[in-house]
């Protein structure tokens, strides 16, 4: 497969390539998406890395870097976890992957068994391999439209949401900034992993008090460990409160303009008419 459009500028970072290199930039369409102040919001800003008092991401809805072959969007999702999301868009959005990824790319593409036998996953710091350069071609020229954003959403929310519920339930929980802690530590260990910990956290401490297993849980090493986090989701008023139920239907991904972080425009913006701002719901699915 060849790339369709001029390739984003690599540049070295850590022992691998940003794709280009969007850490640490402002990046206004993915602030304005994420500036609700809801649980959601939070949940989204937290794992993109945000700095409020930068107003800067570590990783935005465009994000592509070597690591670990390659990792995408702002969950970097790898090389083995990404296909889904590709396969997504290809059946969901063809016009816009046909102008992205090409013609006869973004018909395969529908297929995930296709598309994963074109991938070859290896965990760890790596250069870019140029075999990718469609895919990351495709990917940085579409991945800011707002229907691919909430698919990312959408994707993020369903490898994680029934068993942070699940949790929660089982232990009678109720503050957001006890969901947003596990969401946290999910997206870093995955669900089974989460589930565990947080027994482990119970165990320890002997209760299932909310506030004593959660700090457990992200200050011992040898449980979570990220005590910096925990002090980061309890400092966001978007956590105060109750628990909230998440939907990727409740963010408007049409706020702000469709801006890369250097400031320009996709060029999908024009060569395919996007001009009329889509409010989605929160009754939609």
């Amino acid at each position: 497969m060849k790339a369709q459009h001029k390739l984003p500028r690599k540049t070295k970072k850590w022992g691998y390539h940003h794709i280009p290199l969007t850490y640490g930039k402002k990046d206004p369409q993915w602030e304005a998406i994420t500036g609700d102040g809801s649980v959601l919001a939070g949940l989204l800003r937290l794992i993109s890395g945000y700095k409020p008092n930068k107003e800067v991401f570590s990783r935005g809805p465009d994000s592509w870097i070597s690591l670990d072959t390659f990792s995408i969007g702002f969950a970097h999702w790898w090389a083995k976890t990404s296909p889904p999301i590709f396969v997504r868009v290809a059946q969901e959005l063809p016009e816009l992957t046909v102008w992205g990824y090409g013609e006869e790319a973004a018909e395969k593409m529908k297929s995930l068994s296709w598309l994963t036998s074109q991938i070859i996953p290896r965990k760890g710091k790596q250069l870019h391999d140029p075999r990718y350069d469609w895919l990351l071609c495709g990917w940085h020229h579409t991945s800011r439209h707002p229907a691919v954003i909430r698919i990312c959403v959408e994707q993020w929310l369903s490898s994680y949401t029934s068993t942070v519920d699940e949790v929660m339930n089982k232990y009678g929980w109720s503050s957001a900034r006890t969901q947003a802690g596990l969401y946290r530590v999910s997206n870093s260990r995955g669900s089974y992993g989460m589930k565990k910990l947080t027994k482990k956290a119970v165990q320890k401490t002997g209760t299932v008090r909310e506030e004593i297993v959660i700090k457990e849980l992200f200050e011992k090493a040898d449980l979570y460990g990220k005590p910096d986090r925990w002090e980061t989701i309890c400092s966001w008023d978007n956590f105060e409160g109750a628990r909230q139920e998440v939907t990727a239907s409740s963010l408007n991904y049409y706020a702000g303009e469709i801006l890369f972080t250097n400031g320009k425009v996709p060029g999908f913006v024009t060569v395919l008419d996007i001009t009329e701002p889509m409010v989605i719901c929160p009754s939609s699915s």
